[in-house]
């Protein structure tokens, strides 16, 4: 007996397989995708993890009795595109427990706890963002965190923080992911991260969370029709509702509600 939970966002694949009985089990990875799986046993205190790519996209292993496997399967374009130009994907085929990979496993036991119910419609934005989330944890166990060149000067700097920052002005109703600034500025999202962190003392993901979440307040204020927060959460691409709502009142000083029903009594008088 098992069970198997498929994750799918763009570019990216995410599951979890349970067997209660020892398997042996064949496949392969496509050439133009890489993945890293995660192995628990009730009596191991820790996961094992086995990553594959193009240069060993054959996988036969054999899973104990009762296994839980997670895995995590990122197309190479999105790796790429993560990456950036500067840093080429380093390929191997396991990879030692450290903070990057224990990072990653929390990440995907979360996606998963979000995403296995039935309830959650994940909207577009959410869906991109989170795929893209989950290319840079990937990229960060691939290179065990190695850093790459960052030696831009203040005005490069700036001229990079500039330029995805005008990208985001020219679309306050459709606030772009990290990728789009990364592929926009011709950038990995190490060295955005870099650029913002110097430049404003955020870092990019913050700094494009706070227009979404400024995009959804405007919408709460002059909402006059029956669409209620998660609904208008969701189309800003915010899918955690209630991390949503604490960002929220923390930014705000009050929650999605309240701005809500305020918006609505004005629109009545």
């Amino acid at each position: 007996m098992g069970d198997f939970l498929d994750i799918r966002l763009p570019g990216v694949q995410v599951f979890r397989e349970f067997t209660n009985r020892s398997l042996r089990q064949r496949g392969s990875i496509q050439m133009s995708a890489a993945g890293i799986a995660f192995q628990d046993t009730p009596n191991s205190s820790s996961s094992s993890q086995a990553m594959f790519g193009p240069t060993s996209s054959s996988i036969d292993l054999t899973t104990p009795s009762t296994c839980t496997l997670l895995g995590l399967v990122v197309d190479s374009s999105l790796l790429e595109s993560v990456l950036g130009p500067e840093r080429p994907m380093i390929r191997c085929s396991c990879w030692a427990n450290n903070e990057f990979t224990k990072a990653t496993r929390g990440f995907l036991d979360e996606v998963v706890a979000l995403l296995s119910r039935s309830t959650l419609t994940l909207p577009a934005v959410g869906a991109e963002d989170l795929a893209t989330q989950a290319a840079i944890h990937f990229a960060d166990v691939m290179s065990g965190g190695a850093s790459e060149p960052l030696a831009y000067h203040n005005t490069e700097r700036k001229r990079v923080f500039e330029r995805a920052r005008e990208f985001v002005l020219l679309k306050p109703d459709s606030p772009p992911t990290l990728l789009d600034l990364c592929r926009h500025t011709g950038v990995s999202s190490r060295k955005l991260t870099y650029c913002f962190q110097e430049v404003i003392g955020m870092s990019p993901q913050s700094y494009l969370r706070i227009a979404r979440l400024n995009s959804a307040r405007k919408e709460f204020a002059r909402s006059e029709g029956d669409a209620g927060v998660c609904d208008i959460a969701s189309r800003w691409g915010f899918w955690h509702y209630s991390r949503f709502s604490a960002d929220y009142k923390k930014l705000f000083g009050e929650l999605p509600s309240e701005t809500l029903r305020q918006g609505r009594a004005r629109h009545r008088h």
